[in-house]
């Protein structure tokens, strides 16, 4: 029964079934919001998105000094 679940799903995630679901999709329920509609202003979207980056970047440099050395401690004096 999984398996039947699992193909069906993968029929119905088509991008073909996906246009037919936005071409009946009358209300606009499927759309989803533009992403600066979720922020005051667009230099708030701006500063989000770059504090998301950096905090990626950070924690792909902590993950290589983790690797590098693990006995190298990537918190601040006093964190822990």
């Amino acid at each position: 029964m999984r398996a039947m679940r699992a193909a069906f799903f993968a029929i119905v995630n088509t991008p073909v079934f996906a246009g037919i679901a936005r071409t009946l999709d009358i209300g606009g329920a499927l759309n989803e919001p533009h992403p600066y509609e979720r922020y005051a202003s667009p230099e708030e979207a701006g500063a989000a998105t770059m504090f998301k980056v950096w905090r990626a970047v950070g924690e792909e440099l902590e993950a290589a000094t983790r690797a590098f050395d693990p006995t190298v401690s990537t918190h601040g004096p006093g964190e822990s």
